[in-house]
């Protein structure tokens, strides 16, 4: 189960900046503030700084996903261990 959550937490650090990268080119309107991925990125990085693409709804994201990783390795593990009948 420590391992599922750890993933959990691995996969929400590592997707966490592209959802926020998709959010801002989402909701930026015709305004064009923004060109394309990279010219956001680059943007937010300059005028915001990195901390940007982590702290908006991180701590929930990150929670969802480690007790939605935890809950699957947990199934996995006692699926695992059910002598389950072969078929040939």
């Amino acid at each position: 189960m420590s391992t599922g959550a750890a993933a959990g937490a691995v996969t929400g650090i590592l997707t966490t900046p592209f959802d926020v990268l998709k959010t801002r080119l989402m909701t930026q309107g015709s305004s064009g503030t923004y060109k394309h991925v990279g010219d956001c990125a680059v943007k937010i990085w300059r005028e915001e700084g990195w901390k940007t693409f982590f702290k908006v709804g991180c701590r929930v994201l990150h929670l969802g996903m480690v007790i939605a990783w935890a809950t699957a390795s947990a199934a996995f593990a006692s699926c695992s261990a059910v002598d389950w009948p072969r078929y040939r």
